[in-house]
């Protein structure tokens, strides 16, 4: 506690930074765990697909089974009868959703990435504002 007084008040928000950065990493760690986004159930329905008789049963567990890659199995499958090039827009569309989706709070530690280094930087401006006033004052 002493260094965070004695660091002046620029060291409060600095604190209040590092706490925000250390919430968001550990949500989106608990988040973009790999079992989350690549859930085993959709590998073993991927690989169960071997016909179009198939599809129905993909579609029905995609919708029970949450997460980016099965919506994007979902979407991909729903669109069956797309021609070639706009299943491939369409995809790319529904993997630019999902990415924002797996992207969401990012933006928080963007900004706490460069506000932090400049309160620093501030911080230590201050600092040394301060001891040249005390050096003058002594003359």
């Amino acid at each position: 506690m002493e260094w965070l007084i004695g660091g002046g008040p620029i060291m409060i928000p600095l604190l209040i930074c590092s706490i925000l950065s250390l919430a968001v990493i550990i949500e989106r760690a608990i988040n973009l765990r790999r079992d989350k986004i690549l859930r085993p159930e959709i590998i073993q329905t991927i690989e169960a697909i071997r016909s179009q008789e198939d599809i129905p049963f993909a579609l029905s567990r995609c919708e029970v089974i949450p997460g980016p890659f099965s919506n994007l199995l979902r979407r991909t499958l729903m669109n069956n009868h797309l021609s070639r090039e706009e299943k491939f827009i369409d995809i790319q569309a529904a993997g630019r959703q999902e990415t924002k989706a797996l992207e969401k709070r990012l933006l928080v530690l963007e900004i706490i990435t460069a506000v932090a280094p400049l309160l620093g930087l501030l911080g230590t401006v201050l600092g040394l504002e301060n001891i040249f006033g005390i050096i003058s004052e002594l003359g």
